[in-house]
């Protein structure tokens, strides 16, 4: 059985909350290993009714006379960045932590936003707007604990959801060339070591084995 999550927040892996997770950035906990695995583009998207009556924003202007709909302060992407540099003139109307909210509310007509191109380019609601720069893009990595990787279910549901994304690269960054493909996981242990060359950073005792595979994206 495959128990899959999807949160917003960051689950802990090394903590035994997930066997394996799939996430935008790096995993920093030591005792975990990773690669990284898509790379996925994203997009500013309004509705095309949004678009005729407001009009294409003026980014380099912060967008006076736009509504933004935009990811909470702790969800800790770049696009956060982003809207905040070329979105400054503009009204903030909805804040929320996930994308999915933001681009049923961005397809029913209720402002701008950043979204995945794989889920804006796929959502007939919207329309992508012309962005120089756009919104950074974003590594998607894979991880799981060091003395989980050699389960042959954890390594059977890591290997699919890899398989699975690397084969969506074309659509997650139709602009971006695809990710060298690695030959093995790195090892953020291996990564961490204290400042002074000492022994690397001990780790906690890991958590105890589960019979099913849990997967958090």
């Amino acid at each position: 059985t495959v128990e899959l999550m999807a949160e917003a927040r960051r689950v802990d892996v090394f903590r035994g909350e997930s066997d394996i997770a799939v996430r935008a950035g790096r995993f920093e906990h030591p005792g975990l290993v990773q690669r990284r695995i898509a790379v996925a583009e994203i997009g500013l998207y309004g509705s095309p009714a949004y678009l005729a009556r407001h009009g294409q924003p003026d980014l380099r202007s912060g967008s006076p006379g736009h509504r933004f709909l935009t990811l909470t302060e702790d969800a800790g992407f770049g696009d956060v960045a982003w809207l905040r540099a070329h979105a400054s003139a503009a009204q903030v109307t909805v804040r929320a932590n996930g994308r999915v909210l933001l681009g049923a509310v961005a397809a029913a007509g209720g402002g701008l936003t950043c979204l995945p191109r794989l889920v804006g380019d796929e959502t007939p609601e919207l329309e992508r707007v012309p962005a120089s720069p756009g919104p950074p893009g974003r590594e998607l990595w894979l991880g799981m604990r060091a003395d989980r990787r050699s389960l042959p279910r954890v390594r059977a549901v890591a290997d699919l959801l890899a398989r699975a994304l690397e084969e969506a690269q074309p659509r997650l960054a139709p602009g971006a060339a695809p990710p060298r493909r690695r030959r093995r996981e790195v090892s953020v242990a291996r990564c961490q070591t204290p400042r002074n060359g000492s022994a690397p950073l001990p780790t906690s005792s890991p958590a105890p084995s589960r019979r099913h595979t849990r997967a958090s994206p």
